[in-house]
Parts: structure tokens; C-alpha cells; sequence
């Protein structure tokens, strides 16, 4: 049984806030993202990206200047700009610098020159137990190693919280769940879809997922071994995915099923989930607890489904 160390007993308290509350207790002349890839492509290819682009998104929305530096290995280089820097050369006192997929090693020059220099650290998704792994001891293990750089952690969820704290985190952690909303439909709409639904699925039952094709992330055939336990209902699943996989149609029992290699837009992905009525959740793999995939599904009133 897992017991506190007194250390743990003493550390900050976990807080619950939403995004917009978050940035108006930031005291900043700017903030410097730094990333390793460009998180403001869409769509979207991981939750994270989607997770980072509303904080950016509710920032500048609140006058704060938000600047973006793309870090490659040992070196990066800042919007505009080609030349390879050091990120001790681009931010300025009171910044608040964002790491995001990037170690705290490369700003603690910065952290030690500059004053009021504020490091926060959004943590997307962390494994259940250290695995022997290296890449999974290295996820595991890399919050606990840098926290002296690090003055906040920021987490979508609580059970990622309390899984920092088991692992000995003891600086600040805010819960701040991610946040969506369509542009394309009405929200009351889809929440009266999602009581019939409910009720009553239909004879004929359209299924959809929506990402990468990956056995643990997706088992397929166990997905459609379930729905044909369904003897009542036909099921139409289609599988939507930007990955490198032969498009084809085929049936299996009850169920056909369409795989289609295509990245959606977001009015495109919309007119899909409205139109579908169960939604196949990721099992594994997935970049953002909870996934963003899923958010996506419930707003637009499916009914998720999972294989654990």
C-alpha cells in the first residue's frame, strides 16, 4: 500500500481551475511557448496539440502576448526567425515559459539569469506503473527529476494528478480540463440526440472512430466481434484514419465496415459525428487523458463505446 512520505504530506494542494480562470491569475508581460513541433497546424494530429492551442487560443484572447519558439534537438528557432538560438536569448524577466514535449534542461540557464522567470509544465498522459521500458521510464521519471526548474504542473485530469503525486511531485498541480465546443452545430441539439440515443438505438446503427490505426489503440476485430453480439441490429462501422492503410469495405456478420485514409477538417468531422450514433473509443495509446476524441463524441451527442 502506497504511504505519504513527509515530504509528500507537504505539498502544495492540488487545485481545480478552468482555462480562462487559470490565465487571469498569470502575472506576465508575455509567454513563451516552447515546443517541439508546430502545435498550430490543424487539424489537430494529438489531443495534446488541440490541448495547448486553447490555452494559447484564451491567452492572446485575454491580451496576453503569447510567442512561439519550435525546439529541435539542441537547438530552436523562434517564429520568424531561422537562426538556431538559445532559449536563455529569448525570453525576457517575468516571462512564463510553456514547455511543451521539451525538457526543463534547456531553460535552466534562463531560469537562473532572469528574474521572475516562471516555468509551467503541461502533463498530457503518464503510465499506471514504470515500465522496464526506456521510453516509458523516461515518461514516468521526468516530472519527478526536473520539478526544481518547474514552478507548475497542469494536467487535464485528476487521476493524472494524483498519479504525479504518487510519484513524488510535490510543486503546484492545476487540474485544467481541456475545453470544447463546435462552431458547426447546436450543443442543445446534440444533448437531445444523445437522451434518444439512450432510449433507442435504431435497427440499423452507424459506428464511427476517428484516428490512427494502431492494434492496441484500435483491437478492430474484437470491436466488430462485440457489435455482432448485437443479433437484432446491423452495424455501419467506418473508420476514419490518416494512416498509412489500404482503403476497402467488407462484412463481417452484422457489421460492415468501411476504412477510409483521410485527415478531416473540423466542419468535416462534425457532419460525421452528428450523423453517427456510437462512437468506438481508443483503448490504448491515446496522447491526452481524457482523449480528445472522446470530448469530441460526447458533445456531438454518440454513444461511447469502449473495449478496456
Amino acid at each position: 500500500m502506497w504511504r505519504k512520505t513527509d515530504q509528500q504530506r507537504n505539498a502544495s494542494p492540488i487545485t481545480r481551475s478552468n482555462l480562462s480562470k487559470w490565465v487571469n491569475t498569470l502575472v506576465a508581460k508575455r509567454v513563451l511557448l516552447v515546443s517541439n513541433r508546430d502545435v498550430t497546424v490543424k487539424p489537430f494530429l494529438y489531443g495534446e496539440d488541440y490541448y495547448i492551442s486553447t490555452i494559447v487560443s484564451e491567452l492572446e484572447k485575454c491580451g496576453i502576448p503569447v510567442d512561439f519558439a519550435i525546439f529541435h534537438g539542441k537547438k530552436s528557432e523562434s517564429r520568424g526567425r531561422n537562426a538556431a538560438i538559445n532559449i536563455e536569448e529569448i525570453v525576457d524577466d517575468c516571462t512564463v515559459v510553456i514547455l511543451h514535449n521539451v525538457s526543463p534542461f534547456h531553460v535552466c540557464k534562463a531560469k537562473m539569469k532572469k528574474k521572475g522567470i516562471r516555468v509551467v509544465i503541461p502533463i498530457y498522459f503518464i503510465w499506471n506503473r514504470v515500465s522496464a521500458l526506456c521510453d516509458n521510464l523516461r515518461t514516468s521519471i521526468g516530472p519527478l527529476f526536473w520539478q526544481f526548474v518547474v514552478d507548475e504542473y497542469i494536467v487535464p485530469s485528476r487521476s493524472l494528478a494524483e498519479r504525479l503525486r504518487k510519484l513524488g511531485i510535490i510543486k503546484k498541480i492545476t487540474i485544467l480540463p481541456p475545453e470544447y465546443s463546435c462552431p458547426y452545430c447546436n450543443r442543445m441539439d446534440n444533448l437531445k440526440k444523445r437522451v434518444h440515443l439512450k432510449e433507442h438505438l435504431p435497427r440499423i446503427v452507424n459506428a464511427v472512430y476517428i484516428g490512427s490505426i494502431i492494434p492496441k489503440r484500435i483491437p478492430l476485430a474484437r470491436i466488430v466481434d462485440m457489435l455482432n453480439e448485437d443479433p437484432q441490429r446491423e452495424y455501419k462501422l467506418t473508420v476514419y484514419t490518416a494512416s498509412e492503410i489500404k482503403e476497402q469495405t467488407y462484412q463481417k456478420g452484422n457489421v460492415e465496415i468501411a476504412i477510409v485514409k483521410k485527415s478531416l477538417s473540423d466542419e468535416e468531422k462534425c457532419k460525421i459525428l452528428r450523423e453517427s450514433h456510437i462512437f468506438i473509443a481508443p483503448t490504448r495509446g491515446a496522447t491526452m487523458e481524457p482523449s480528445i476524441s472522446i470530448m469530441e463524441a460526447e458533445y456531438h451527442g454518440n454513444i461511447i463505446i469502449k473495449i478496456n
